[in-house]
């Protein structure tokens, strides 16, 4: 009877290993499809220039706080690994979203206005893009190791710290390395300043705003993983 007992409770155990196995799989999917989602949007917007009160910005930067976000979470559930993963992810993505976008400009279009609006809004622009992909990577790659770096630093506590702390530097460096390898030479010293403060602002801003959404996004990651169990 004992073993009978023994036996139930080992097979009960393995189920819920097992369930508990692929809701982390789902999950870490579904992190990983957002990511790579923002990147590619966040991108796509980038050639609409908005005002926003005194700031004036590419329509992306309202985006791609998201992104740092995203990558905090990824961090703070499923370890350094998978976030680091998520960002190559997000950069492949932004590759394949150039080629192909790039490759349909070749194609005739029946609606010239839309085609003229296609190509306006989608002609490469060299710099831009170089500017873009580099500062990505390694804002990104940053973001990621701060962000362990102050974990480990805190013994795990203080999520709000690490939050922030990584986001903060890893995008005043993205800010930077976009301005200087998209715009340096062609605009002047003081617009350039000018238009790296603005952004940095703006992404300063929503980057503390989101904390709280980080907190959920973590609770809610972890409680969907356990099954739902405080």
């Amino acid at each position: 009877m004992i073993k009978a007992d023994t036996a139930l409770e080992n097979a009960a155990l393995a189920a819920r290993t097992k369930a508990i196995e692929k809701r982390h799989v789902t999950a870490l999917a579904f992190l990983f499809g957002l990511f790579a989602s923002a990147v590619v949007v966040t991108n796509a917007v980038s050639g609409n220039v908005i005002n926003v009160g005194p700031f004036t910005f590419v329509a992306g930067t309202l985006l791609y706080p998201v992104t740092f976000l995203l990558t905090d979470v990824l961090s703070e559930v499923f370890g350094k690994r998978a976030a680091q993963r998520a960002v190559w992810c997000g950069f492949v993505a932004q590759l394949l979203a150039v080629a192909f976008i790039q490759a349909l400009r070749w194609f005739p279009s029946i609606d010239p206005e839309m085609a003229a609006a296609f190509e306006k809004l989608f002609a490469p622009v060299p710099r831009i893009v170089l500017g873009s992909m580099t500062a990505y990577l390694i804002a990104q790659s940053i973001d990621v190791r701060l962000f362990h770096a102050i974990r480990d630093r805190t013994h795990g506590e203080h999520l709000w710290l690490r939050n922030n702390g990584s986001t903060l530097v890893s995008q005043a460096v993205d800010t930077a390395v976009f301005v200087v390898v998209a715009f340096a030479g062609v605009l002047d010293t003081g617009t350039l300043v000018a238009m790296a403060l603005g952004q940095y602002t703006a992404k300063a801003i929503m980057a503390a705003a989101d904390t709280p959404l980080c907190y959920a996004a973590v609770e809610l990651t972890r409680k969907y993983i356990r099954g739902g169990r405080p």
